[in-house]
């Protein structure tokens, strides 16, 4: 293939599966190809690959192919080849480790599309959506006052947390809204022990945890 050929078929739209991604200029490696290699934990091109595209990609590009994790993990195998961009890299992921950031992979199904979920400073963020029906998830699961203080915020801002009790069903096979009524009922609604940038009081979380549960309750009834 001509380097005039291989030009032509770099892509930025990466989705599509048999394109060559524009990072990837010097490469033949499509789309799908590039997902399989770095699938394939033994495979020899994927620390190059890794190296490659965390040089030559937009920040937000590279979490299209590999999760956050992945590059902190196996940052001392990748780092060498990064040239000038492993002092970027090596800062974000430090700044990401300090804040807090959560950098696991996220497995469950996504409401909005990676590539379709906001960017902000270069860094992929959750949808809305995702972050709603995680928390529906997050209550399920762990039944902790901070989540219901999110889903309290949330409801303020003019959004209806249950209107997203499908997509928590596909992240969650145990999500329905008996269950989840159940759990509910017994979440604590004392915030005092929370760094919280704006105020709710126990009363108020405690009318808001009772009126989900009510709806929740009517949701359950067979139709």
């Amino acid at each position: 293939m001509t380097g005039r050929a291989r030009q032509a078929a770099l892509a930025t739209d990466l989705t599509d599966p048999d394109k060559v991604p524009y990072f990837l200029w010097d490469r033949t490696t499509t789309v799908s190809g590039l997902r399989a290699i770095l699938a394939d934990p033994g495979h020899p091109q994927r620390v190059p690959l890794l190296r490659t595209m965390l040089r030559e990609a937009r920040t937000d590009d590279v979490w299209a192919f590999v999760e956050p994790q992945v590059v902190a993990d196996e940052w001392d195998a990748i780092a060498p080849g990064l040239g000038r961009r492993r002092a970027f890299w090596a800062w974000l992921i430090a700044e990401w480790r300090r804040l807090g950031s959560d950098l696991v992979h996220e497995t469950a199904a996504q409401v909005v599309p990676v590539h379709e979920k906001p960017v902000r400073d270069g860094i992929r963020l959750d949808a809305l959506p995702d972050l709603i029906a995680n928390k529906l998830c997050a209550l399920l699961g762990r039944a902790e006052v901070k989540d219901l203080v999110d889903l309290y915020f949330i409801a303020r801002g003019g959004l209806d947390p249950l209107a997203h009790l499908d997509a928590a069903r596909r992240k969650d096979g145990g999500m329905d809204p008996s269950t989840l009524a159940f759990v509910l009922r017994d979440v604590p609604v004392d915030p005092f022990s929370l760094d919280l940038l704006l105020p709710v009081s126990a009363v108020e979380l405690a009318a808001f945890r009772d009126d989900l549960v009510r709806r929740l309750v009517a949701l359950s009834w067979p139709r």
